[in-house]
């Protein structure tokens, strides 16, 4: 991966040297957390769900599980730390390759890996299969390729400060947009499930022309905020780029950390007048979720710098090297299914009877991550690496 210099000429000589640097393995081993963990997330709950679990489980269950309207929890941040780990990841490539191949070139990149990526995510969402109920819009990948073509067009024609202050208006103005736009005849804000401009949007205009972006009732608006997350990303990436926190080992996980406590604090003020509801992507939301997302970069490269990570003989660093083939994999598999045919039937009865009721299931379910871990391995002991 090429080092992006904060500054310099805008283009240099093709055959000119440009110092290469080894990958930020932090974020390899974070994007690795990431993906399990939204994999994973899910079939736990539903396998505690209505166990007696004690305590603890009920403590874990409560956060593995998304929040129904306001509030947040741990099952809330995976979309929020995706978007921000892809804006970290386009700092610490687009500014090199710019540099070296031009703003054009730069261009024509961005729109390709984009425009894979959103193809990808149509085609996990369901594709044309669900085309009756809508054809899906926003899902998951779909919102990361679209945010991630915003933001790097962005990244090559914008100065730094001028970011910032896109980014800032982008939550400004959504939260201006949520509180203040009449929905349905009526002025003042809404932000309950059933009246919101968020869903009225989505059923008057997209549902119209056969769209559907609430298939997870995260519609088509929600994008502005989504693309501020990014946007912070990229800030953290030119934090991790830049020189001099690269020769003072602790310089850029403290600057980091700081930036995540600051928006943490911002977003929990800002939610006393803008509830934070992540299923409206409240720029609250936004802001708590992206601190929270620096905060663990933060930490996971202070290892990194102090201890050493042993990324490519550690799971989290195979998963975070191949971690869309993995979702994509997870997409077209039901992992849990999978090892279902390892530990279910009489193993799981039996697994049952000796523990507590529901234990086999969540033995079904921990193996989801196994299956994960091994099918990375597999793809990075072979070398096969999927890129959109």
């Amino acid at each position: 991966m090429n080092d992006p210099q904060l500054d310099g000429p805008d283009t240099l000589p093709a055959d000119a040297p440009f110092p290469a640097t080894p990958r930020i393995q932090s974020l390899d081993v974070l994007r690795g957390f990431a993906v399990v963990a939204l994999l994973t997330a899910g079939v736990l709950d539903g396998a505690m769900e209505g166990h007696p679990t004690g305590a603890l489980g009920r403590a874990l269950s409560y956060q593995l599980d998304s929040t129904p309207w306001v509030g947040f929890r741990f099952g809330d941040l995976f979309t929020p730390l995706f978007l921000f780990l892809s804006g970290v990841a386009l700092a610490l490539s687009l500014r090199g390759f710019t540099a070296r191949y031009g703003k054009d070139a730069a261009v024509l990149r961005v729109i390709r890996r984009s425009f894979w990526l959103y193809v990808v995510g149509f085609f996990c969402a369901g594709g044309f299969a669900v085309a009756q109920s809508g054809i899906p819009l926003l899902g998951g990948l779909q919102r990361v390729a679209l945010c991630q073509g915003l933001c790097g067009f962005a990244y090559i024609y914008l100065r730094p400060r001028t970011l910032v202050a896109v980014g800032a208006l982008l939550l400004l103005g959504y939260w201006g947009l949520l509180a203040f736009a009449p929905v349905a005849g009526t002025a003042g804000p809404r932000f309950d499930p059933a009246n919101n401009l968020v869903q009225w949007f989505d059923v008057r205009m997209l549902a119209r022309i056969g769209f559907s972006a609430n298939r997870e009732s995260a519609g088509f608006l929600t994008l502005i905020p989504s693309c501020a997350a990014c946007l912070v990303g990229l800030g953290v990436g030119r934090i991790l780029s830049n020189p001099v926190n690269k020769t003072s080992p602790g310089r850029a996980p403290k600057w980091i950390a700081l930036s995540g406590l600051v928006l943490i604090a911002a977003g929990g003020a800002w939610g006393l007048l803008f509830p934070v509801i992540p299923k409206l992507w409240t720029s609250s939301f936004v802001l708590i979720a992206s601190g929270i997302s620096a905060l663990l970069l933060a930490g996971i490269h202070a290892v990194d710098e102090f201890r050493g990570l042993p990324v490519k003989r550690g799971p989290l660093g195979w998963l975070g090297l191949n971690s869309l083939a993995v979702y994509v994999l997870a997409q077209l598999m039901d992992f849990q299914q999978l090892a279902s045919r390892f530990l279910g039937g009489n193993i799981q009865a039996l697994v049952d009877r000796v523990l507590f009721a529901g234990a086999g299931s969540i033995a079904v379910a921990l193996l989801v991550p196994v299956i994960c871990v091994l099918i990375a391995s597999l793809l990075f002991r072979r070398r096969l690496y999927l890129r959109p």
